[in-house]
């Protein structure tokens, strides 16, 4: 919800690495499935409790999944194809980041496993509401931006303060913000699937676009 409304501003912000992107040749797959790469390295890391170095390929990874569509744009490249790359690359990459908490015991299993459920949930629901031509960007407390962020922070906290030495105040600190995206995860999932069901029968039979009566 917050990411969605500062879009704008990070079109602006990352516009000087799209163009450069462009005139290095970079296409938008090459940057996707290197930033996926990343993804999937940073995920590693932390489950190997290498959390600095977790923590600079997860900012990496970020940066390439924000300017992929912008080189795509900037090419006149968007594909249905890519759309569905970037889609998937991202989910990967918070299954390995959440995943890598877990492996790493920074946080309590079951409860990872409902943060990774409604992450999942959250965007799943999404590509669904896509598909019907039903735009639900902006709608949730916590998108996968927020989300991103926000575990990104608790690694680089965890990592600078080394808590790890006070097993009891760190695993506490864990479990509250885990504990806290579970609530506002599973939340904006019940708020997508209510968007989307409280929708007429006729906009969603017909791609989101109510028929008009026949004069």
């Amino acid at each position: 919800m917050v990411a969605e409304k500062f879009r704008p501003f990070f079109k602006v912000v990352f516009s000087p690495f799209v163009k450069l992107a462009v005139k290095l040749n970079l296409t938008p797959f090459q940057i996707t499935m290197f930033g996926l790469s990343l993804g999937i390295a940073a995920g590693v890391c932390i489950a190997r409790e290498m959390y600095w170095l977790g923590l600079v390929l997860l900012i990496s990874s970020g940066f390439l999944d924000l300017i992929d569509g912008g080189v795509a744009r900037e090419t006149n490249s968007i594909t249905k194809k890519g759309s569905f790359l970037d889609s998937t690359a991202d989910r990967i990459t918070d299954i390995s980041l959440i995943g890598g908490i877990i492996i790493a015991g920074l946080v309590n299993v079951w409860l990872g496993i409902i943060v990774l459920g409604s992450s999942v949930m959250t965007s799943y629901i999404r590509a669904k509401a896509d598909a019907l031509q039903l735009n639900l960007a902006g709608i949730g407390l916590v998108e996968r931006g927020e989300r991103v962020t926000f575990l990104g922070f608790l690694v680089g906290f965890h990592a600078l303060t080394n808590l790890s030495d006070n097993y009891y105040y760190d695993h506490n600190l864990w479990f509250w913000a885990f504990a806290l995206l579970a609530v506002l995860g599973t939340f904006t999932v019940i708020q997508r699937f209510y968007s989307v069901m409280s929708q007429p029968d006729e906009l969603i039979e017909n791609g989101g676009v109510m028929p008009t009566e026949e004069e």
